[in-house]
Parts: C-alpha cells; structure tokens; sequence
C-alpha cells in the first residue's frame, strides 16, 4: 500500500517537475512567457545586490557608532568610580579623625546629628 502512494505521488508530480526543470535550466523555455526579459531580470538581480551591500554599509556604521558609544559610557562610568572612591576615601579620613578626637561633626556650626 505504501508503495502504490509512493507511485501516486511520484505519478501527480511528474508533469509539475518538468517545466521547472526547464525554467531553472533553460534561459528562455518555449511556451513560459512568465519570465523577465534577460536585461530586466539583471537590472533587478543588480539592484538587490547594491541594496545589500547599502544595508551593509549601514549596519556598519550603526555598529562603529554603538562601539564608540560603549567605549565612552565605559570611561565615564569608570572616571566617576574613581572620584567616587577618592571622595569616599578623604571623608573616611575626616571622618575617623573627628572620632579620635571625640569631636561631634559641625555643619556650617551646627551639630550634624
């Protein structure tokens, strides 16, 4: 049984496989009036090749600018962690000599806390 499908199948789509065959395989099959004319066909086939590498180009140089985008945000957040440690250190300096000395923080004169 499976057999006579496999031959029915093979039975329905031999007259569909000949003219694609020949309409991949020949330039110009006789009796398919379907295809573009060869100058035409080109000029399309051309013209995707160059939107492609337009879209190429730009992919590019989306890519270059997110890069130098990532590289500057790095060194931002890198420069402010570096001030951010430097003020951390010199107000822990202060902060331990008014403990050794046993003096309450002054704001402006006034008691911080």
């Amino acid at each position: 049984m499976a057999q006579k499908n496999l031959q029915r199948r093979d039975q329905r789509l031999q007259p569909l496989q000949e003219p694609l065959v020949h309409a991949i395989v020949a330039p110009r099959p006789l009796g398919l009036e379907l295809l573009l004319p060869e100058a035409e066909a080109q000029s399309r086939v051309d013209a995707a090749v160059n939107e492609a590498r337009d879209l190429e180009i730009k992919a590019r140089e989306q890519a270059d600018k997110a890069r130098r985008a990532a590289i500057i945000t790095g060194f931002i957040a890198a420069a402010s962690l570096l001030i951010s440690l430097v003020a951390a250190c010199y107000f822990a300096g202060i902060g331990g000599r008014h403990r050794n000395e046993g003096r309450s923080p002054l704001f402006h004169g006034h008691r911080f806390w």
